[in-house]
């Protein structure tokens, strides 16, 4: 312990003893250094998003409210379904209020989706990636309207169903009552859309953001 404080002492001796000098600033270049026409900086990124990375569930574990599941949808609000009926294709999840708890709380007028639901069911790896660089995948994007669209899920046997048998969380991640006890959700080999189904039956229908207790819902 000794030679190693008679080591030091002369060392942070000298170090207090040097001159101390001022740098100025110093711009770094975002372009090109010699090229003769002007150009936006870039920035390229070698990213592993090759198969089967990019098809993977996004979250594997089972739902929870006391996690955060982050993606496309705030886990923090709660989502209305916008139905178009020309073109079901066309309809979306928007932005409707605060979620308590990350929880919502439906009724037979409003009927709410949580927004950290929504990303457990719905996200895959590769809408991580591009939500965390570029805020996600825009199928729509203009200057009053800004639409995300998740992953193409197609039949490989990567994203296996996922379902949740507790009411009181089936009440607040959807518009189910209580009375439902069991969920399961589907996104393997239906392209961008999802599908929701409840135990009350096997019927699959269109939602259409009103109809409150079909077996499965849409997205």
């Amino acid at each position: 312990m000794n030679k190693q404080k008679l080591i030091a002492y002369p060392l942070f001796s000298l170090l207090l003893g040097l001159p101390l000098t001022q740098v100025g600033a110093v711009e770094l270049a975002d372009a090109p250094l010699f090229s003769t026409v002007v150009v936006p900086g870039n920035l390229i990124l070698a990213l592993s998003v090759e198969y089967p990375t990019a098809t993977t569930p996004g979250y594997s574990s089972s739902y929870a409210t006391n996690s955060t599941y982050l993606g496309y949808f705030d886990p923090m609000k709660c989502y209305v379904y916008e139905y178009n009926s020309a073109n079901p294709e066309s309809s979306y999840f928007k932005p409707d209020s605060l979620a308590s708890n990350k929880s919502c709380t439906s009724s037979t007028s409003k009927q709410l989706w949580s927004g950290n639901y929504l990303n457990w069911a719905s996200m895959q790896t590769l809408d991580t990636f591009r939500w965390v660089l570029a805020g996600g995948y825009r199928s729509k994007d203009t200057t009053t309207d800004t639409i995300l669209t998740k992953t193409y899920a197609w039949f490989n046997g990567l994203n296996p169903d996922k379902s949740i048998s507790n009411a009181e969380l089936i009440a607040g991640a959807t518009p189910f009552t209580k009375a439902v006890v069991h969920t399961n959700t589907k996104i393997q080999a239906l392209g961008t859309a999802m599908y929701i189904g409840s135990s009350v039956s096997n019927t699959v229908e269109d939602y259409n953001g009103q109809n409150h207790y079909v077996a499965s819902k849409k997205q």
